[in-house]
């Protein structure tokens, strides 16, 4: 299984975020963590089926990242966000097939919720308003 982890963490944004701080403040720490997978009841039985779509996306990781950005230069808000990031559309394109690949690692203990409460933070950042990061 390729770790595609090293792929978050290296935009220009990112000395903004201190990731422990963050998760103290809100909060998330092992205990809640599990509180949360349990709340939603996400056990074993989902991480082996997330897992598997791992050689789905493998080959499909380009095309999906190139999907997801031509949708997001297609409308002026969503073009202002993009605009205030330091990173580039193609290193932006990198960090979502990393994202992708993400979901199916298998690993959603403390470094997975970490990487996920950074990458809102940063999107907050960036002043993305919810509907666009929701929607």
């Amino acid at each position: 299984m390729t770790d595609y982890a090293g792929k978050f963490g290296q935009g220009g944004l990112n000395s903004e975020v201190n990731p422990d701080k963050l998760l103290s403040d809100i909060g998330l720490d092992r205990e809640e963590i599990d509180w949360r997978k349990d709340f939603v009841d996400f056990d074993e039985n989902d991480v082996e089926r997330l897992q598997r779509y791992q050689q789905v996306f493998e080959p499909h990781r380009q095309e999906v990242a190139d999907m997801f950005y031509d949708n997001l230069l297609a409308y002026d808000e969503t073009i202002d966000v993009i605009e205030r990031s330091p990173k580039g559309v193609e290193a932006l394109k990198e960090t979502q097939k990393a994202y992708l690949m993400s979901l199916a690692s298998g690993r959603y203990g403390e470094d997975y919720f970490r990487n996920r409460a950074r990458i809102g933070k940063l999107h907050d950042i960036l002043e993305m308003p919810m509907k666009q990061y929701i929607g």
